[in-house]
């Protein structure tokens, strides 16, 4: 009990300390720079709950889950939402309804690394191997964005396009 309390003050303390020599702007660039090179550790879920896997409502079978509305982070700034995500257990496969950088944060090339750390992620801690992208916007950015940046292949054209994507660790 002691010793907790002695760490808490003593983490109190390294803010307070910290704010005197680092700027907000610098501690994000820091949390950036963490987010970059470190994608897959940053996804939260909406409201800071727990990245689980849970059973789809409706649905009988243990092999069809879903994930919460994830945010990817870097300290306290949101750089990225993906959202609709169920995951079939048997077929080792995720189905993305939305994925999508935060305005303020679009054309830096984060849209790639956010991916790579999805994917990761997915492969890491559920087994996930392959994401398809079911994404309900029909932006014209999305198009470029799977084939081109994350050549992901079009299993799908119509009113919302669908692209298949295997992540392959480099």
């Amino acid at each position: 009990m002691i010793k907790s309390l002695g760490v808490k003050i003593m983490q109190c303390f390294k803010r307070r300390f910290r704010a005197l020599f680092v700027s907000r702007e610098e501690e994000f660039l820091m949390a950036l720079g963490g987010a970059y090179l470190h994608p897959n550790t940053h996804f939260v879920g909406e409201f800071g709950e727990a990245v689980e896997l849970s059973k789809m409502l409706c649905h009988d079978t243990e092999d069809l889950r879903s994930l919460p509305k994830l945010e990817w982070r870097a300290g306290g700034e949101v750089l990225g939402y993906i959202q609709e995500v169920s995951v079939d257990m048997h077929r080792k496969t995720a189905t993305v309804g939305h994925f999508a950088v935060e305005k303020n944060f679009s054309g830096m090339g984060l849209a790639k690394r956010m991916a790579q750390g999805f994917a990761k992620m997915l492969r890491d801690d559920f087994g996930i191997i392959e994401i398809v992208f079911d994404e309900r916007s029909r932006k014209v950015e999305y198009e470029v964005f799977f084939e081109h940046v994350l050549r992901a292949e079009r299993i799908r054209t119509g009113p919302n396009d669908k692209w298949r994507w295997v992540w392959r660790e480099r």
